[in-house]
């Protein structure tokens, strides 16, 4: 059995210092902040890990997809650290 759970890479938003948020202009400047797994999508690859421990030891079902740029490539590797057997990255320029 295969299993494919997608996940987004996200700006840890509240890791953000207060004056962050009050600074004039609209936009937030995200390229300093901490690059984290989207909360919903993490508690779905955690059920997907659970899930595999019932299959059995081999997790080589257990894959995860992310689409965007290079933000997420820490994140595939800790994925890998957890026993997915495989992580894609489908390169996007802009936020989809």
């Amino acid at each position: 059995m295969r299993i494919l759970v997608a996940f987004k890479a996200v700006a840890d938003l509240e890791s953000l210092a207060e004056e962050d948020w009050t600074a004039p202009g609209l936009q937030i400047d995200e390229r300093y902040v901490k690059t984290v797994i989207n909360q919903q999508d993490e508690s779905a690859l955690e059920l997907a890990l659970r899930l595999g421990d019932r299959l059995g030891p081999d997790r080589s079902g257990l894959w995860a997809l992310t689409i965007g740029d290079g933000r997420a490539d820490p994140l595939a590797a800790y994925l890998l650290a957890l026993r997915f057997g495989r992580v894609f990255r489908l390169p996007a320029e802009a936020d989809l």
